[in-house]
């Protein structure tokens, strides 16, 4: 599926030179080992195993956990549309609990966790949730799974990694994350045992072929050319219409029909790719780091509502002080759908509703009032590393001047 209108796919600079040494690496079939290995040491932690995506990551780290058949897994209720799939699919019985209502954090008071003794925990939107408290709430011998797909957190100290990668953890490198090797996916383990467990496994299993990869490699090429920061600065309010966008994605699909199933290891291709975006990831999140700090700073300056600065400081604690590198930044507001149409005027987009992260609770308000709270008004602002800095900044300062007074901070 193509891109979200507000993120962005970055060409790869000097493209064609760099495909070739990528081709000319990918003939080396240590390629694969080397990137477990840099990986291992930029993220600090012990060992590493690549996988064709993190949803593969995922089912292989319940497979080598070894649960009993309807086992309880406790995940938040406010999550991405795909974990409790595959929960279900293993076999395994998804317990929900609710969440933080600034940031999407996983409640460790919450019910759920008396009846169950694992977790996912997911790092949504980059913002990181302790795993020493969730193990805690689960009690003796409880094991956390950390989705750390949304977490950048490339060269930052294991003292910060470390709470954040929990008993094991997986990450997926897709065209909208720090490391992209188009399509793929990563297990981080503190357990030797556990990670050779999951290698038998996935050892003889194929790998995706060199030539699948470099046709994703040209589709994403041609995404990157239309997101590119000529094309997005001429044609922006083109580009954010949900007509055009959708037809857009329609072309990408016809595309790219060939099925997906059947490949589970990283290839050599992508694996070579992913040593290069690993050198370019300090400075990619220090330009997101810098846009979340831009939308805040703006805000701090036009709210005067006291409730409203303090939901501001919650925010900043979250998305900053609490993830060193936010891979975005999610606000509650009272009209989400007032600020779509106010950001498409603009020539960017925001996303709302199940857009920003899907809302799994029967129960509603009454049970989940803080992943309610979000979902009636979270919006994932657009967080662009390559982008005309005029017209962005343009639009934070006009988006800003709307949203001072249209904060919908948490009250219980």
């Amino acid at each position: 599926m193509l891109i979200r209108p507000n993120e962005q796919v970055l060409p790869v600079p000097g493209r064609f030179g760099l495909y070739w040494r990528y081709l000319f690496r990918a003939l080396n079939p240590e390629t694969v080992g080397d990137f477990e290995r840099a990986a291992a040491e930029a993220l600090s932690v012990p060992y590493t195993a690549a996988t064709l995506s993190g949803s593969m990551a995922l089912t292989l780290i319940l497979q080598a956990l070894r649960l009993e058949p309807g086992s309880r897994v406790v995940l938040p209720v406010f999550t991405y549309f795909g974990l409790p799939g595959i929960l279900e699919r293993a076999g395994l019985v998804p317990v929900f609990a609710d969440v933080d209502p600034v940031a999407a954090r996983l409640r460790a008071d919450d019910m759920a966790f008396s009846s169950a003794r694992v977790a996912l925990a997911p790092q949504l939107f980059g913002v990181l949730t302790d795993t020493a408290v969730i193990r805690r709430a689960l009690g003796e011998g409880g094991t956390v799974i950390a989705d750390c797909a949304h977490a950048a957190l490339v060269g930052v100290d294991r003292r910060v990694t470390a709470p954040a990668f929990g008993d094991v953890a997986f990450l997926s490198f897709d065209q909208t994350k720090i490391l992209d090797t188009m399509r793929g996916g990563m297990v981080l383990a503190p357990d030797e045992r556990l990670i050779n467990r999951l290698k038998e496994v996935l050892s003889p299993l194929p790998a995706q072929p060199v030539s699948r990869a470099l046709r994703t490699a040209l589709l994403y090429e041609a995404e990157a050319l239309i997101r590119g920061t000529i094309c997005y600065s001429l044609f922006g309010r083109l580009l954010a219409s949900p007509i055009v966008m959708n037809w857009v994605r329609r072309q990408y699909r016809r595309l790219n029909v060939r099925p997906k199933q059947g490949y589970f290891r990283l290839s050599p291709l992508q694996a070579a790719m992913g040593l290069f975006r690993l050198r370019q990831a300090s400075s990619r999140n220090a330009l997101r780091v810098a846009h979340v700090k831009l939308y805040l700073d703006r805000l701090r300056d036009k709210v005067s509502d006291l409730s409203a600065r303090r939901y501001l400081d919650e925010a900043a604690q979250a998305f900053i002080n609490a993830a060193p590198y936010p891979s975005t930044l999610v606000l509650n507001v009272r009209r989400p759908a007032e600020a779509q149409r106010l950001a498409r005027r603009l020539g960017f987009e925001v996303l709302a509703g199940s857009r920003v992260a899907e809302f799994f609770g029967a129960g509603g308000a009454r049970h989940y009032p803080g992943a309610a709270h979000l979902h009636a008004h979270a919006i994932k602002l657009p967080i662009m590393e390559r982008v005309n800095e005029y017209r962005f900044r343009f639009f934070v300062e006009r988006f800003t001047d709307w949203l001072a007074d249209e904060l919908a901070p948490y009250s219980a």
